[in-house]
Order: structure tokens, then C-alpha cells, then sequence
């Protein structure tokens, strides 16, 4: 087995300083030494490295002068991350805080605008259920409308058709009544002119033989009244 080195003093104060000095560096950039103690350790340390490569008893009183260095620095850091604690957990709280508030935020907005979403939806679908409604009466009182409008027109082109077909067979009616009145006038006048000419063939007949008789006596006597003029010597009377 390989023996392991042993450490000397001057390892471990090099060990030591390395840690002080990475701590102090660390506490000088986050603002928590004043820049006196910085400088300082930092001269310190410079010197310090620069005289332990030189001799063991330059090591030690550095390594003396850290370990004080150190002391005072890790009672620093402690203060200093209780500060640091003390913040972080302050801010931590306010960015929970801050989160929850936004989260509350967005939970309140997304709620307001679902119902609002959901009173919209809610709105149009009662206007077009409204305006379905209307339209719904609207056709059903147009079709009423018409569907009374066609059967008024249907039954007065019935009553009209049925008007002019008994007009018409009443006219009809009429007028073979008027023409059987008229033929039996016709033939009733028919019958008493007949009747009447016939009368008056006979009258006339009568007259006439009357009257043939009276011409002939008026001519018998004209002439007999002639002869008496011309030759008034040979008239021969009868009455003598």
C-alpha cells in the first residue's frame, strides 16, 4: 500500500488562507464587508502567499493572522446570512404573495368573463328562440291568413257560379215560359182571326150578294131611265 503524505503546517495554513480568502471574496462581492477589510485581506493575503513560498515561519503567522481573519469573517457571515435568509424569505413571501394575487386575478377574470360569456350565450340564444317564436306565429298567421283568404275566395266562387247558374236557369226558365205564353197568344190570335175572318167572309159574302143585287137594280133602273130619255115615246110602264 502506497503511505499517504503527511501534511505539513504550511499545507494546512495554505488550505486555511484559501478558504478565508475564497469567503472573504465571496462576502466582498455580495457587499456585506466594507472595502477597508476587503483591501486589507486582500494585501494580506497577497503578502502572505508571496512569504510562504519563502519560509514555514512566514506561513505560520499568516496562517495565525487568516485564522483571525477568519473568525471575524464567519461572524460576519453568520450576520450576514441571517440577513440574507431574512430576505429571501421575504422576497419569497411577497412573490407568493404576488402570484397568489395574480392567480386570484386571472381565476376572478376568467370567472367574470365565463359569465359573461355564458350570459351572452344566454341572451342570443333567448333572441333566437324569441325570433323563432315570431317567425313560428308569423308563418302560422300568414298561412291561416291565406288558407281563410283561399276559402272565402272558394266560396264565393261557389255562391257567384251558383248565382249564375240559377239566374241562368231561371232566365231560361223565363224565357220558355214567355215563348209558351207568347205561342199561346199566337195561337189564340190566330184563333180569333180566324174566327173573325171567318165572320167577316160571311158578312162580306152577305154584303157582297146585297150588294151584287143593288148594283144590278141600280143598273136595271139607270137603264130603264136611259131608254125613258132617248125615246120617252116607247117607254112602256109598268105601273100603267
Amino acid at each position: 500500500m502506497a503511505i499517504a503524505p503527511r501534511k505539513t503546517l504550511q499545507d494546512t495554513g495554505d488550505t486555511q488562507f484559501q478558504s478565508t480568502l475564497h469567503l472573504v471574496r465571496r462576502l466582498g462581492a455580495a457587499g456585506d464587508l466594507p472595502s477597508s477589510s476587503c483591501s486589507s485581506s486582500s494585501s494580506s493575503s497577497s503578502g502572505s502567499s508571496g512569504n510562504s513560498d519563502n519560509s514555514s515561519s512566514s506561513s505560520s503567522s499568516s496562517s495565525s493572522s487568516s485564522s483571525s481573519s477568519s473568525s471575524s469573517s464567519s461572524s460576519s457571515s453568520s450576520s450576514s446570512g441571517v440577513v440574507v435568509v431574512v430576505v429571501g424569505v421575504v422576497v419569497e413571501v411577497v412573490v407568493v404573495v404576488v402570484v397568489v394575487a395574480v392567480a386570484v386575478a386571472v381565476a376572478v377574470a376568467v370567472a367574470v368573463a365565463t359569465a359573461v360569456a355564458v350570459a351572452v350565450i344566454v341572451v342570443v340564444v333567448v333572441v333566437v328562440v324569441v325570433v323563432v317564436v315570431v317567425l313560428v306565429v308569423v308563418v302560422v298567421v300568414v298561412v291561416v291568413v291565406v288558407v281563410v283568404v283561399v276559402v272565402v275566395v272558394v266560396v264565393v266562387v261557389v255562391v257567384v257560379v251558383v248565382v249564375v247558374v240559377v239566374v241562368v236557369i231561371v232566365d231560361e226558365e223565363e224565357k220558355e215560359r214567355a215563348a209558351a205564353e207568347k205561342e199561346d197568344d199566337r195561337q189564340t190570335r190566330t184563333k180569333k182571326n180566324r174566327q173573325k175572318t171567318k165572320e167577316k167572309n160571311k158578312t162580306k159574302k152577305k154584303k157582297t150578294k146585297t150588294k151584287k143585287k143593288e148594283n144590278k137594280r141600280r143598273k136595271k133602273k139607270k137603264r130603264r131611265r136611259t131608254k125613258d130619255t132617248d125615246r120617252p115615246h116607247k117607254i112602256i110602264r109598268k105601273d100603267l
